[in-house]
């Protein structure tokens, strides 16, 4: 849901000739975050159903 409302915000700043970046920078952190704990969440759920 965050993604969809900061791409929105995006969009939005974009047609209106406003300064897009804050939306963006967003974005792009919230992928960043993902990606990092990706790896730990997939371990995870590989851990459990080899129990």
């Amino acid at each position: 849901v965050p993604t969809l409302i900061f791409g929105a915000e995006a969009l939005r700043r974009g047609t209106l000739g406003l300064d897009n970046t804050t939306p963006l920078l967003m974005l792009a952190g919230i992928t960043a975050g993902v990606v990092a704990l990706l790896p730990f969440v997939a371990a995870a759920t590989i851990r459990i159903n080899l129990r």
